[in-house]
């Protein structure tokens, strides 16, 4: 495997943790703000991105390539609103999908085709988190002008299964 797409992509396994950790902090903060089912599905968005960050490692394992792991920075740990909450993390998911295209083109320059073929299943991962992560944006702007709004948008997050983890068709340990 080349050497610098070896590394951007051990880069990739520590961001992927660190979104672990964002999504942690968020779902701690938000429960600290009696938003339940807010803090529910970020509890389990952290959990998807553990798995992301495993779907990397195992990758690079399979190649016979190290794993190093790099250290994660502390995450913001408090938002003036839930709505700024959101927004970040929305934001959050656009610079991932901006890296992960990175990634891809790195890896096709290299004509590295598994480490492609690899990467592209984050592709659609990306347009899901983005999806998602705007709509709740979207909806909580305009639910911010009642505290009861937030509070339906808090009860409907919570409604997330966990077969939503499991994305496109993976089975679960």
């Amino acid at each position: 495997m080349d050497k610098d797409l070896y590394r951007a992509m051990n880069s990739q396994i520590t961001r992927e943790y660190q979104a672990f950790y964002l999504y942690t902090q968020m779902a701690f903060w938000l429960e600290s703000q009696e938003y339940e089912g807010m803090a529910r599905w970020f509890e389990k968005q952290a959990a998807e991105e553990m798995k992301h960050a495993r779907k990397i490692a195992k990758h690079l394992i399979d190649r016979g390539e190290k794993v190093t792991l790099e250290a994660v920075e502390r995450p913001t740990s408090s938002w003036p609103t839930p709505v700024e909450l959101l927004n970040d993390a929305y934001n959050h998911e656009v610079s991932v999908t901006k890296t992960i295209n990175g990634l891809i083109k790195m890896a096709q320059d290299k004509s590295d085709m598994a480490a492609v073929g690899m990467l592209f299943w984050f592709i659609d991962e990306q347009i899901e988190e983005e999806d998602q992560s705007m709509r709740f944006f979207e909806l909580g702007k305009r639910l911010a002008q009642s505290t009861l709004g937030l509070y339906e948008l808090d009860r409907d997050m919570g409604k997330r299964r966990d077969e939503e983890l499991e994305g496109h068709g993976e089975k679960s340990n």
